[in-house]
């Protein structure tokens, strides 16, 4: 079965912005942690540690982590691209959710600068 996901990006007033996405999926996840980061999230005794969490983290360019009840929230560094984070975050989903396939819903994606500059948040 498919994953219905719909990206939402963090927005700074009113346009998007380019730091963090919220992932809304049609499936519960597994663990719930509120916003980490990933020096936080390093200082827990394993028995706090939840697998989706640790693995997310692993993803090269993720700085800080939330997830909720059906959604994620993912900040990644400045230098990163989300062309190669978001592909990595959606597969990791799929995978834990034991789904085979991903299917974004209309609507997702707002379309986000392709600058790099900083942007006041």
């Amino acid at each position: 079965m498919a994953l219905d996901y719909k990206i939402e990006w963090f927005r700074d007033g009113e346009s998007p912005s380019n730091q963090g996405a919220f992932i809304h999926l049609g499936k519960d996840i597994p663990c719930y942690m509120d916003f980490i980061t990933k020096e936080e999230y390093a200082l827990l005794e394993d028995a706090d540690k939840c697998d989706l969490v640790t693995s997310l983290f692993a993803i090269d360019g993720i700085v800080e982590v939330s997830c909720k009840a059906y959604r994620v929230y993912v900040i990644k560094a400045e230098l990163f691209f989300w062309e190669n984070i978001l592909s990595s975050v959606l597969l990791l989903l799929k995978s834990t959710l034991s789904e085979d396939s991903l299917n974004e819903r209309p609507g997702s994606r707002l379309e986000l600068e392709t600058t790099l500059d900083r942007r006041e948040l």
